[in-house]
């Protein structure tokens, strides 16, 4: 049964524009008027989550107020981030920096709601040296973030080159990954989404284009040189399947099911993913009906195929007949 979602993601300057900047007040407030005028170029088309990127609030051009930004800045964007939610009655994930209880900081991710709540967080479990030598803490565990539309795993900038991440993400099976980063990460975004089997919403600093990519690491819809927003709708029901052994399966379920059920091939990875925009089912619910197996399935099918086709135990077992 077709899930449908809109997702808005951004490129936002960092620095902002130096005439953005009003001397006679917290800088934070010049950062908020900036970020307001970025955010009405989507609200208009109803989002129902908005992805931001790493502390798309600090300024990094101005070191000396990074502790204006930590006591009262962070804070300060994030009751304004709730506010933006609770009034167009969308999601928005953002980075902040954080101070917990006993004093010390977090690289944070937060999931506000459609009330303006928070429904989730994710500390970065991988701080930069420069992090934490200026004293933020690194975080341990990667949620599962429950939205009304789905689940979301937010992910911090230096997180994607790491292995163990990944894998926490992929056993958490979200149906997006939110990357909200201040470098690009390269292939290594497509690679996240296509490994996780998620998509992946990019959210950059400065002139870095942001993406939104299918779980086949293929690019929906992107900022440009000249529009640093993006929208796409995106269907959430869907599954990503090899094509070895399903040819037959895949054609018969499109000649039952049409135009509903679509199976998109991004080439050269010898699989694709297959999505259904009726009402009536699921894609599971077309998976199970003809059998199909799934690129997870065929992959745990060959390394038991392997283990009981190694050399040595082959050998083993012809000196036995």
């Amino acid at each position: 049964m077709a899930r449908y979602v809109k997702i808005s993601t951004f490129t936002v300057l960092n620095p902002i524009p130096e005439a953005e900047i009003k001397k006679d007040r917290p800088l934070y407030e010049s950062v908020k008027d900036y970020l307001d005028r970025q955010l009405k170029n989507v609200l208009a088309d109803k989002p129902d989550l908005i992805v931001l990127p790493e502390n798309c609030g600090k300024q990094s051009s101005f070191p000396e107020r990074a502790q204006e930004y930590c006591d009262s800045g962070s804070l300060y964007l994030f009751d304004y981030f709730k506010s933006v939610a609770k009034e167009n009655k969308c999601y928005i994930a953002f980075s902040r920096y954080k101070k917990m209880e006993d004093g010390t900081v977090r690289n944070c991710a937060s999931v506000i709601g459609r009330d303006g709540e928070v429904v989730g967080e994710y500390h970065k479990n991988y701080p930069t040296v420069y992090e934490t030598e200026a004293g933020i803490l690194a975080g341990r565990d990667v949620p599962l973030i429950e939205c009304d539309f789905g689940t979301i795993c937010p992910i911090i900038c230096f997180d994607l080159n790491f292995d163990d991440v990944r894998q926490k993400v992929k056993a958490k099976n979200p149906d997006i990954v939110t990357f909200h980063s201040a470098f690009h990460g390269g292939l290594m975004q497509e690679f996240f989404a296509y490994d996780t089997r998620s998509y992946l919403v990019s959210s950059l600093q400065n002139i870095r284009r942001s993406k939104i990519l299918s779980p086949m690491g293929v690019t929906v819809a992107t900022t440009t040189t000249y529009t640093n927003w993006a929208t796409a709708v995106i269907n959430l029901d869907y599954a990503v399947c090899h094509i070895d052994y399903n040819w037959a399966k895949f054609a018969a379920a499109k000649e039952k099911y049409k135009d509903k059920l679509k199976i998109e091939d991004p080439d050269d990875v010898g699989a694709v993913m297959l999505s259904y925009e009726g009402d009536d089912k699921t894609v599971m619910d077309i998976i199970s009906e003809f059998e199909i197996e799934l690129l997870d399935e065929y992959i745990e099918r060959s390394i038991k195929n392997r283990g009981e086709n190694i050399e040595n135990i082959v050998s083993e077992k012809e000196k036995n007949i």
